[in-house]
């Protein structure tokens, strides 16, 4: 016992017993890219508004099948009450298909009782 935490506070990984590698900038106090953000990043390989989009759309199916599953609405019910067929549901929830529209996510949000917000933000 007193061998594997003498182990993990030297920063050995418990499971593959192998020393944590900390690179040179993060043992000298520096931070290589201190200042950035993951959305200055995104934004300069140029993927920012199609990971945007993406985080966005899984987000609202997260969302949507977390409150169907709260108020006990099956997905034949949901499609039901959208009016719409349970595959199109479906792509509504599946978190990898983009290609949903505003207005099926505003039928979504009203079958559960919700409305659905959209904004725009100022960039920082």
């Amino acid at each position: 016992m007193a061998r594997s935490s003498t182990k993990r506070r030297e920063g050995y990984h418990r499971a593959t017993r192998t020393r944590a590698v900390v690179p040179a900038s993060r043992r000298s106090g520096r931070n290589a890219h201190r200042g950035s953000s993951v959305e200055d990043f995104l934004r300069e390989e140029g993927i920012y508004a199609t990971a945007s989009a993406r985080a966005i759309k899984e987000v609202l199916a997260w969302q949507i099948g977390r409150e169907m599953e709260r108020q006990g609405v099956s997905k034949v019910e949901m499609a039901r009450l959208m009016r719409t067929s349970r595959s199109a549901l479906d792509r509504l929830l599946d978190p990898d298909n983009e290609s949903v529209t505003l207005g099926t996510l505003v039928r979504a949000a009203a079958a559960l009782g919700s409305d659905l917000g959209i904004e725009l933000k100022p960039r920082r």
